[in-house]
């Protein structure tokens, strides 16, 4: 992936993704003011309320409930409660989430947040469901692409929290990759059911790849496991409050928006 490729595609995404537009939308002010003072105070003033709004948590979650369908929590008990018979030809399946390799205390790359939690997730269902558990992710577009994301991960578990991964996907570049490769390796091995692991706000656009990968419709059932569930409905008034957390979960929520959108 070269340079070139990358610089415009992280320039294109920033200038799509909250708080970009919004900010742009403040720059034609002045061009407006000249001819129509009043509209000018209204846009300006829209400008700066969804500029804020963008940096909330309030604001990522009623944009998450608007524009995306997601998954509720697994419920692992009813899965516990399941006769071992049953379980037989499933599989905990994680997506991954990208490495990171310009950390100098490590010798080597390590996986992002995202990725981490997501594996942690995964080997928790795999161990409470006693079921093999594989991972999706090869050369990431940012870093070094002689890495697969998958190698790192199979590292983590393995040293880590002593539960190797029983399948390894290195080649997927993205979600409709992580799908197409998948499936196969699965069904080469009698998998029937996935328990597919990733987060919730990018849990809609996995299912729809991993349906559209299938060979049969219905070859697989394929259930929800998503990370990052809110364990409430209602908004505190700090969550109105600009945050890091706010500002990476927007970006995160309008990110699968436009995935969506365009079919990726």
């Amino acid at each position: 992936m070269s340079e070139t490729y990358l610089l415009f595609r992280h320039l294109f995404t920033a200038l799509l993704l909250p708080p970009a537009p919004f900010l742009l939308m403040l720059l034609v002010v002045p061009m407006i003011l000249k001819r129509w003072r009043r509209m000018a105070y209204v846009w300006g003033l829209l400008g700066i309320v969804l500029t804020w709004l963008s940096c909330t948590e309030a604001g990522a979650e009623l944009s998450a409930r608007g524009l995306l369908d997601r998954s509720a929590p697994l419920d692992l008990a009813r899965f516990q409660a399941e006769a071992p018979d049953m379980r037989v030809h499933s599989a905990v399946w994680v997506l991954g989430g990208g490495i990171e390799q310009n950390h100098a205390e490590w010798s080597r790359a390590q996986l992002k947040p995202a990725a981490f939690q997501r594996l942690r997730y995964g080997l928790h269902l795999a161990r409470e469901l006693h079921l093999p558990v594989g991972f999706s992710g090869g050369p990431t577009m940012d870093d070094d692409l002689s890495v697969p994301e998958s190698t790192v991960a199979q590292q983590v578990a393995s040293e880590e929290f002593k539960l190797p991964l029983q399948w390894e996907e290195d080649q997927s570049f993205d979600t409709r990759d992580n799908a197409r490769l998948s499936l196969p390796l699965l069904r080469t091995s009698g998998v029937k059911r996935i328990f597919l692991v990733t987060n919730a706000e990018h849990m809609q656009r996995s299912l729809r790849a991993f349906h559209q990968a299938e060979v049969h419709p219905g070859e697989f059932e394929i259930i929800p496991a998503p990370i990052g569930c809110r364990t409430r409905s209602g908004l505190r008034l700090r969550d109105w409050v600009p945050s890091e957390q706010g500002f990476q979960k927007m970006r995160y929520v309008m990110y699968e928006r436009i995935g969506l959108w365009i079919g990726h």
